[in-house]
């Protein structure tokens, strides 16, 4: 199956339910694409980590709003195949990381891969298919072989993102790129009181935040993200969940002191509905 995304025809699973979700929801990836925009046009050499390439539809956004290189991490057979394809009509560099990002597990279980409909879930119960402990990669060893810096850092993993977030901050406190993570707390592997902990480092790093629905619409833009909101809302969207109504989850761009004038630009352009 074909779809479209960006600038970009993308082969996809018949099974995948991006095509669907973006005809329910016009502004699913348009919404967030002038976000995108900004952060590349200040960045427009620097590379992009795209971590849960998927099908590599983030990498087309990314590239039809510039020419960064684009580091694709994805772990998953079932997507591997279409990232592959898809990515070599595209003008930017990119190369692929053919593993999972390991993240920190209150115990040693293992974890078996769960696709659905176009996403991949990793779960520490048995429902999908065991993934070997070297389908997995550290973090660090991907970060340390950037030259240069990230332009952003992108991650929308099904469940691990928490963590994932959690060990990038960690490995240098220096680091001053945007972030761009799906925040979606109802999974076992984001356990709460690693989800205040991680909304704690960025309020004491004096983080900005972008907030938007799943949908793509825009929701809320923090000069400070506040971490009681961050855990309100989070709260709130589980219940939709539970209750099958339509915020499943968020997503979040976030921005360090630095680049506060990023946001400043991103939050004034949808206020004064500029972008939609």
């Amino acid at each position: 199956m074909i779809h479209v995304v960006g600038k970009y025809i993308l082969q996809i699973p018949q099974d995948h339910a991006l095509a669907q979700i973006q005809a329910n929801n016009p502004l699913y990836d348009k919404g967030i694409i002038p976000a995108i925009r900004a952060i590349i046009d200040d960045n427009p050499s620097e590379v992009v980590m795209d971590i849960g390439a998927n099908v590599g539809d983030t990498a087309a956004l990314i590239s039809t709003c510039g020419n960064n290189p684009i580091i694709c991490i994805e772990g998953s057979n079932e997507y591997l195949p279409f990232l592959r394809r898809n990515i070599t009509q595209m003008e930017n560099d990119i190369s692929i990381v053919e593993k999972y990002i390991k993240i920190p597990m209150e115990s040693n279980a293992s974890l078996s891969s769960v696709p659905t409909r176009g996403t991949n879930k990793l779960t520490a119960t048995k429902e999908g298919e065991d993934v070997d402990s070297d389908q997995f990669i550290a973090i660090n060893e991907i970060l340390d072989d950037i030259p240069g810096k990230l332009a952003m850092f992108k991650t929308d993993t099904d469940g691990c993102d928490i963590g994932i977030v959690e060990q990038f901050l960690n490995h240098d406190a220096s680091i001053d790129c945007p972030v761009f993570m799906e925040f979606d707390t109802s999974f076992k592997l984001s356990p709460q009181k690693q989800v205040a902990q991680l909304l704690k480092t960025f309020a004491d790093r004096e983080y900005s935040c972008a907030v938007f629905t799943n949908r793509g619409l825009p929701l809320l833009f923090q000069n400070h993200l506040q971490q009681e909101i961050m855990l309100d809302l989070s709260n709130y969207c589980i219940l939709q969940k539970n209750f099958r109504l339509k915020m499943d989850y968020l997503d979040l761009f976030l921005f360090p002191k630095s680049k506060d004038f990023l946001w400043k630009k991103i939050a004034d352009g949808y206020r004064l509905r500029k972008f939609i």
